[in-house]
């Protein structure tokens, strides 16, 4: 990676959130280290989107946690957030596992966000 590139986009992450980012080299790395660092682990859920890449509950499994799939809206392909509030339990609390799968072109156009 072109350092004046990465020193640039770490430098606007500081300003922005205003505290030293730390970024991975890769996303299933960060989101294990993020679920670690959550106290997640062994018999532990997750919730996560039902359409998702592979990589996102493999994080999970590796440390033992159980993905528990909400299904999706089908006109953003986000987790739908009437499905969410029926799956959350007071085990839920704060273990949800949000991710952005549509970053690129070849997966067709972007879903609103909103």
């Amino acid at each position: 990676m072109n350092n004046e590139i990465f020193n640039n986009f770490q430098r606007k992450l500081k300003q922005y959130f205003n505290v030293p980012p730390f970024l991975f080299a890769k996303g299933r790395i960060g989101l294990y280290a993020v679920l670690k660092a959550m106290g997640l682990g062994h018999g532990d859920d997750v919730l996560m989107a039902g359409y998702t890449c592979l990589v996102v509950p493999t994080a999970a499994k590796v440390l033992g946690i159980r993905p528990v799939y909400v299904d999706i809206d089908p006109t953003t392909y986000n987790i739908s957030p009437d499905n969410l509030e029926s799956c959350c339990t007071s085990k839920h609390q704060s273990d949800c596992c949000p991710t952005y799968l549509w970053n690129s072109l070849r997966y067709g156009p972007n879903p609103p966000m909103g």
